[in-house]
């Protein structure tokens, strides 16, 4: 049982993308809705997937037409069975049409106080990203262009996880402004051959890396933040340990 003002908040989306998956959903027979009544909110009825384990990651890229074809023939099976066991139980719940759009109205509207509560606290959320991203940016003025290099959309679609990418590129700066102090010899050959440029190109070569990887392996938009300042982190460091990352990493 949730309200669209539930599902908002973990999904992290806005009314109109929740309505657009549930409705997607239910296009392919894995969703179904149930009115409780007055004030009360749907039951939510979800399809078997034929789903073992949820998969956040993956090792190798699955190609979109497997992908897809699979995911029919499982939508097909679920509907039919999904279509034979509640028949009996839609007939029921859609006898009385005047009741249903009255409940529906009703929870609309009460519905409407939650929703608008949920939207103004992931606005202030955004906005707070947004003002972390910005202080960041004063304090190390040269990672402006590596953000806007990398990160640009995220930036306005999903200033949270933004903040998470920008902050990770704050570590890696002073990760490497401090290994360059300290000597190291990748980094000192590198700022020889590329001058004050050295760092924030081997951030944005780094972060590239790390991007295209994701962009073929991450499937949970909610997890892009720390997924990328996991694998950013580990390849800033491998990166400063072999000459061969000078020109390739």
């Amino acid at each position: 049982i949730y309200k669209n003002s539930d599902l908002q908040t973990i999904l992290s989306v806005g009314e109109k993308k929740v309505i657009s998956l549930k409705k997607e959903l239910a296009d392919f027979g894995l969703l179904e809705e149930e009115r409780q009544g007055l004030n009360k909110p749907n039951r939510l009825y979800v399809g078997n997937i034929n789903a073992d384990f949820e998969v956040i990651h993956r090792a190798s890229p699955l190609g979109d037409k497997e992908l897809s074809k699979r995911q029919v023939r499982n939508c097909q099976n679920d509907r039919s069975r999904t279509s034979k066991t509640t028949a009996q139980e839609l007939s029921k719940r859609q006898s009385n049409e005047t009741e249903s759009s009255e409940t529906y109205l009703s929870e609309t509207e009460t519905n409407s106080f939650d929703e608008d509560e949920v939207n103004n606290n992931n606005s202030k959320r955004a906005q707070q990203s947004f003002i972390a991203i910005g202080k960041i940016i004063q304090n190390s003025p040269e990672l402006r262009s590596v953000v806007q290099g990398l990160i640009p959309d995220l930036l306005l679609n999903e200033p949270q996880q933004a903040e998470i990418v920008v902050r990770a590129l704050e570590r890696g700066y002073h990760f490497l402004i401090t290994e360059l102090e300290k000597g190291n010899s990748v980094l000192t050959l590198q700022k020889q051959l590329q001058g004050e440029v050295a760092i924030k190109q081997l951030l944005l070569n780094t972060g590239f890396k790390q991007v295209d990887y994701m962009r073929d392996h991450l499937i949970d938009i909610s997890q892009y933040g720390k997924y990328f300042a996991s694998g950013f982190d580990n390849r800033l460091k491998i990166a400063i340990t072999t000459t061969q990352s000078v020109s390739e990493f």
